[in-house]
């Protein structure tokens, strides 16, 4: 396995802009989990699949094991790539998103989206960033972030960024939505997020550059670069 940086935090906490810059910054690969999940969740809502079948499990893992879910490098960045597409608005809609909390939590889909992740690592130095990558993906990472940052601010920053797309979107509503998924995520039987002894705490509540100055000084002190 090749050199692993992993960042976990809460969802709207800004571990996949850090993670995504900072790959470039120390040209690293860089793989945002949740489009994989994205992608499992695509496949199941083309298929008409239900989570609450067993059978509809099975095949979406199946469908997943068969290499119908593919990884390219695009400028250091993971894409995804079904029927020979590379989707990009696709797995951003509603629909999608209520897909992929639906069916990321099942264990088999979990174990099945990790041997892609392990994958992708076997010959490239890569940064994942997830909620479970530190913990459970990659457990022997060399740096392992964890990115903090208060409920209400992530909630004012996803206001202020749905904003910038031209979509209105209220900010108490957004606020209970993440409340609700801090306590999925951290409640859930399988992948929960935490930290552990090893895991490098990040505030992000100060300035980009300044967070990503601070992981790199934390990356160059546990990774030999040529």
């Amino acid at each position: 396995m090749a050199n692993v940086i992993t960042i976990d935090g809460p969802a709207g906490s800004g571990k996949t802009t850090i993670g995504r810059m900072l790959s470039k910054k120390i040209n690293y690969n860089f793989l945002d989990s949740g489009i994989l999940y994205r992608a499992v969740a695509y496949i199941a809502v083309k298929n008409n699949y239900s989570s609450s079948n067993p059978e509809d499990i099975k095949k979406l893992v199946q469908d997943i094991e068969s290499g119908v879910v593919k990884l390219v490098e695009i400028e250091n960045e993971c894409q995804i790539e079904i029927g020979g597409k590379i989707l990009t608005t696709e797995l951003k809609t509603e629909l999608v998103s209520k897909g992929a909390a639906e069916f990321s939590p099942f264990p088999e889909i979990r174990e099945t989206v990790r041997k892609i992740q392990r994958r992708e690592s076997e010959t490239k130095n890569i940064i994942v960033a997830g909620r479970d990558i530190g913990t459970k993906v990659f457990p022997d990472s060399n740096v392992k972030f964890f990115i903090n940052l208060s409920v209400e601010e992530r909630a004012k920053r996803r206001v202020a960024q749905q904003a910038k797309m031209g979509e209105v979107v209220d900010y108490e509503k957004v606020l209970a939505g993440l409340k609700v998924r801090d306590d999925m995520d951290i409640n859930r039987e399988h992948g929960r997020m935490h930290t552990t002894d090893e895991s490098i705490i990040i505030q992000n509540d100060k300035p980009l550059e300044e967070v990503l100055d601070t992981c790199e000084k934390y990356v160059r002190q546990r990774i030999t670069f040529p």
